[in-house]
C-alpha cells in the first residue's frame, strides 16, 4: 500500500481541505483508494438512558428488533456515490435480514462489478480504483465447490455442498484421485461422500470410530474475547460507520422505516 500511496492524492490541512496531486512518470495512471464497509442498525438502536420525570415511566421494548445492513464504498473525501447519472440507491446496499436474508459473498461481488466499479469509473475516469477490504468472513469466502472439511457431514448425503475432486498420497508415494461424489455403479450415486467414506478410502478411519467434532471444540471458550480480537482487525470505514451509528441512536423513538430514511441520508452527506 505504500508503494500504491506514491500515485495517489494526498491532503493536508487542518481540515484535510488542501489537496496534493500526485508526481505521477510520463503514462503512469493515478490511483484512487476505494475503502468498503459493513455494519447494522437495529430497529430499537438508541440510548440506554434517557430522562423522565419523577413520577413518569416509558416502556421499552427489551428486543433489539429488526436489522437493517449498510453495504458501502468510500473514498478518501468522499462516498461513491457523489454522481447525477446514478441514483444514490445504486451507491449502498440496505438489506432487511429477516426478509432479504443474510449478506453473502456472492451479494457484495456482486455490488462490486455491477454498481462500486461503474460509479468508480464515471467519478474517476482515466485512473486506477485500489480496492480495500477488511477481514469479513464474507471477503474471505472460497468457492462453492471448494474443499472444505468444515462444510462435511460425518455421513453421506445432508446439506453438506458438492464439492470438486480431491486426492491424496497412498502408502506406495502414489498421487490418487478422489471423488466427493458417489459413482453411478454405487448404491448412493450422485450424493456426497461423507467425512467417514472420505476417510475410508484413504484407509485413515480408526477401528473404533471418530466423532465428527470433540466436546471440547464443541463447548463455549468464555476467554475468547470478541473485543480484544477485534481491536486487531482493520477497520477501514470506521469513522463514516461511527458517524452514522451516533446519528442513529439518538434517535431512539425512529420505527424502522424512519430509522431506514435517516441511515439513507446519514450516508449520502
Amino acid at each position: 500500500m505504500f508503494e500504491y500511496r506514491k500515485s495517489m492524492k494526498d491532503f493536508d490541512g487542518d481540515m484535510l481541505d488542501v489537496v496534493l496531486e500526485p508526481q505521477l512518470k510520463p503514462g503512469e495512471k493515478e490511483l484512487v483508494q476505494v475503502t468498503h464497509h459493513e455494519c447494522h442498525f437495529y430497529a430499537n438502536d438508541g440510548q440506554q438512558k434517557i430522562w423522565i420525570r419523577e413520577d413518569e415511566d416509558i416502556l421499552r421494548s427489551k428486543h433489539i428488533g429488526r436489522l437493517i445492513m449498510v453495504s458501502a464504498f468510500l473514498l478518501s473525501n468522499e462516498q461513491l456515490q457523489a454522481n447525477p447519472h446514478i441514483g444514490n440507491k445504486e451507491a449502498f446496499v440496505l438489506r432487511f435480514i429477516q426478509t432479504d436474508g443474510y449478506w453473502k459473498s456472492e451479494h457484495m461481488l456482486d455490488q462490486l462489478v455491477h454498481q462500486a466499479i461503474p460509479i468508480f469509473e464515471l467519478l474517476h475516469p482515466g485512473c486506477i480504483g485500489v480496492f480495500c477490504f477488511d477481514q469479513s468472513t464474507n471477503h474471505n469466502a472460497m468457492a462453492a465447490d471448494a474443499l472444505i472439511a468444515s462444510k462435511m457431514n460425518l455421513s453421506p448425503g445432508g446439506a453438506q455442498p458438492k464439492m470438486r475432486d480431491g486426492w491424496y498420497i497412498n502408502e506406495h508415494d502414489e498421487r490418487c484421485a478422489q471423488s466427493m461424489i458417489f459413482p453411478n455403479n454405487h448404491k448412493l450415486k450422485g450424493q456426497q461422500k461423507g467425512i467417514k467414506q472420505v476417510l475410508k478410502e484413504r484407509n485413515l478411519w480408526p477401528t473404533k470410530g471418530i466423532r465428527l467434532m470433540c466436546e471440547q471444540c464443541s463447548g463455549k471458550h468464555d476467554d475468547i474475547n470478541p473485543e480484544r480480537i477485534d481491536c486487531f482487525i482493520v477497520n477501514f470505514g470506521q469513522d463514516q460507520c461511527v458517524d452514522t451509528k451516533i446519528l442513529d441512536r439518538f434517535h431512539p423513538h425512529f420505527g424502522l422505516r424512519m430509522r431506514e430514511n435517516l441511515v439513507t441520508r446519514s450516508l449520502v452527506q
